[in-house]
């Protein structure tokens, strides 16, 4: 049995290529090597060197001198520090020693070697590690004899087997384009590699190892510790690859640069927090009735490699799995974990190999529900291309491997992408870029408009329609729209609307200023010079004659007494009846909820940061539901409408602004939050606490919600809504209507 990939063909590096003799190559080794640092510049030496003499051999050179080089960096990495027993490559470099001719002979059962005249370097290296590293020695010498006992050719010409992590429902689907891409680089290289499958015989067919184990979602962490066991205990590999069969891996990025060499479990680091997991992931794709109803109980905190995304164990690790797996606590972890790749990190944890992520850069596609589109999510940079050194992109499905690969060939940059103009740019995690997922012709028509409407939304499909449709009448010429990971289908949606401009953004929203970062990405590279509406989905922005008049009309009104930006009065909607029964999916909010407390806003103390503004009003509906909260909260004064400049300066959540001229006529904003769906939206932003004070406000609406007895009409305080009113509520004397500086 042996892996696929042609023996013998990998070039060490590219400038190996380049070589015309051996003993070039042997000085480009030792001058690469003469240039390392560091405490690891022995061990890492010690395995380019013994790489370097197996090629020599292989090639019918003398491979004395690289073999010699190779020896006396073993020992001085062990003399300078007894751990480097513990080297990945260390292994690896005595297990490519001990193959070249007249080296390798066995002694009590133990591989020893020696090269030439010199003396035992393995006995060499016990003896200056001394009693302390004397358990590391031990696992060590056990890792080669298990190394030697499992090949029966010759050692594998590159020490690092990659296993496509697949199953059979996939092999006529993602592998094909796969042989067609990345894999084709694997084999020029002489990588060797295997598709790895289930409900098979431990046998080898082709590309293709099929293990004696269930093929299913729930089986996940019984196949990977087959597949660690299969290539520990029947190959002589030092390094396993594993990788799931919806990647596009840059062969170049991951393999030249060595760095995985370095650790024992290499891959994206994950840390999840007690409480982070999501528990039930597995039951929508488990087969058996058992799994899908049951839960994932394995222990938090959790630090582990994203199985996804790809993983290397050294020889050591593989080990160490196989080892912990059997004894009780490692049978409680696999009674418990439905997660593979967190499985094979707590079975390390106990062992005390923790996962490194050093230079391991990749790009991960989610979808955010079963019929979403794929869009950036976690770890947020570009896919690999000639220009970046991203070394894995992560699809989440068959969808865009072909696309990926094509994208690895080039210079360009994807995703396409804004950032905040206010900050550096930066990639990774809650940097706050924005992905583009419209086209050319949506770019177009927004750089055409001159009156626009900024939103940042999730998951509000039930509102949409509405939202695009009252302000499409009101004269909007073009929407820029911010989607934060929705799971209803609001991004698809938006995805079909000609006159939609549609970014992802992935960063998490209280991170944001609560939207005002992405606000300011989408105004700053679209907006310069136009007037702009900024509205979350539930707020419909009214003045005067609007039905009839347009928002062009409104605007030249302002731009004719010197003004820049309106100030509204958001005004809480709600029907007369029972709040469940207020369904905008059968009629209009308009329609529907048509009441508000009269009047809607009552006078407050205080300001926002970075205004123009004195004091600020806030909802006497909430206020009445809760009369003991906080009398600052529930801020309802907003500006809403703005012709954009680089120099104004939002807060937030534009409950205040600086750097415009405010007009003292102030306007309407409809506030339609308080519908059929609202109890289940309650729920889940206080499970998410992304919203200010970690949802304080929705607790609020839960309080709200239960003194209310699912109704908010109350016959002595709740007026109807009327179109043509100018909303000023007494208030002409409030600090917010009077003389506004500049």
């Amino acid at each position: 049995m042996s892996p696929s990939g042609e023996r013998g063909s990998l070039p060490f590096n590219r400038f190996v290529q380049q070589s015309h003799d051996a003993g070039e190559f042997a000085n480009k080794l030792e001058r690469l090597c003469l240039q390392l640092n560091g405490p690891e510049a022995s061990w890492i030496a010690a395995d380019i060197l013994s790489r370097g003499a197996e090629l020599l051999d292989r090639a019918g050179q003398d491979c004395t001198n690289l073999a010699r080089l190779a020896e006396s960096n073993l020992l001085a990495a062990v003399k300078t520090d007894a751990k480097s027993l513990e080297a990945p490559t260390l292994s690896s470099a005595l297990n490519r020693l001990a193959t070249l001719p007249g080296s390798r002979y066995w002694s009590n059962g133990r591989p020893i070697w020696t090269y030439g005249p010199s003396r035992s370097a393995l006995a060499e290296l016990r003896n200056s590690a001394g009693q302390m590293a004397e358990a590391a020695f031990i696992a060590l010498e056990r890792a080669l004899v298990a190394s030697q006992d499992g090949v029966t050719e010759h050692a594998p010409s590159f020490d690092t087997l990659v296993v496509l992590y697949s199953c059979r429902k996939y092999l006529e689907d993602r592998i094909p384009v796969l042989r067609e891409t990345w894999i084709k680089e694997l084999k020029a290289r002489g990588i060797p590699y295997l598709v790895l499958v289930g409900d098979g015989d431990d046998t080898i067919d082709g590309d293709i190892l099929a293990l004696d184990v269930k093929d299913t979602y729930e089986a996940l962490p019984d196949k990977t510790l087959a597949m660690i066991r299969w290539v520990y205990e029947n190959t002589g590999y030092q390094f396993l690859y594993k990788i799931d069969d919806d990647c596009h891996l840059s062969v170049s990025e991951f393999f030249d640069t060595l760095t995985y060499r370095k650790f024992h479990y290499y891959g994206r680091s994950i840390y999840r927090t007690e409480g982070a997991m999501q528990r039930d992931w597995h039951q929508e794709k488990a087969a058996q009735l058992l799994a899908k109803n049951m839960l994932d109980r394995s222990p938090e905190p959790s630090r582990y490699c994203d199985g996804g995304a790809g993983y290397s164990l050294s020889r050591r690790a593989m080990q160490m799995v196989c080892e912990e797996a059997e004894t009780d606590h490692g049978l409680f972890l696999r009674s418990v974990s439905f997660m593979e790749d967190k499985l094979v990190g707590d079975l390390l944890a106990k062992r005390g190999i923790a996962p490194a992520n050093e230079d391991y850069l990749v790009h991960v596609y989610r979808k955010t529900h079963s019929d979403g589109s794929l869009v950036t999510k976690f770890d947020n940079g570009f896919e690999t291309s000639l220009s970046t050194p991203t070394r894995v992109v992560h699809l989440d499905g068959s969808i865009g491997l072909a696309e990926a690969n094509l994208a690895a060939q080039s210079a360009s940059l994807r995703p396409r992408k804004i950032w905040p103009s206010c900050a550096p740019a930066q990639i990774g995690w809650n940097t706050h870029q924005l992905e583009l997922l419209s086209g050319q012709s949506q770019l177009s028509r927004v750089a055409d408009a001159s009156h626009v409407l900024v939103a940042v939304l999730r998951s509000e499909m039930t509102m949409l329609p509405h939202f695009l449709a009252h302000y499409r009448a009101l004269g909007i010429e073009a929407f820029i729209i911010a989607d934060n990971l929705s799971t209803d289908g609001s991004r698809e949606y938006l995805l079909s609307q000609e006159d939609v401009l549609l970014y992802s953004v992935d960063s998490e929203y209280k991170a944001s200023h609560f939207g005002v970062a992405w606000q300011q990405a989408m105004l700053a590279n679209h907006c310069v010079g136009k007037w702009v509406i900024l509205a979350d989905a539930d707020e419909f922005f009214v003045f005067p004659d609007w039905q009839n008049r347009g928002l062009a009309s409104f605007t030249r009104e302002l731009d004719s007494k010197g003004f820049d930006c309106v100030g509204t009065w958001l005004i809480d909607m709600y029907p007369k009846g029972d709040l469940c029964k207020c369904d905008f999916k059968k009629k209009s909010p308009f329609d529907l909820a048509r009441w508000h407390d009269d009047p809607p806003v009552q006078s407050t103390s205080g300001g926002g940061f970075y205004s123009n503004t004195k004091g600020g009003v806030n909802s006497t509906l909430r206020h009445r539901l809760s009369p003991e909260v906080d009398p600052t909260l529930f801020v309802a004064n907003k500006y809403p409408l703005i012709r954009y400049s680089p120099w104004v300066r939002l807060s937030e959540g534009i409950h205040y602004v600086g750097n415009v001229s405010i007009s003292p006529t102030y306007q309407t904003l409809c506030h339609f939050k308080y519908h059929a769906e609202f109890a289940e939206k309650i729920q889940r932003e206080i499970r998410r606490k992304q919203h200010y004070g970690d949802a304080v406000e929705y607790r609020r609406y839960q309080q709200m919600l239960g003194e209310a007895q699912g109704s908010f009409y109350d016959p002595s305080k709740s007026v109807e809504f009327d179109v043509s009113r100018v909303y000023d509520f007494g208030l002409q004397g409030h600090p917010l209507k009077e003389g506004i500086p500049k």
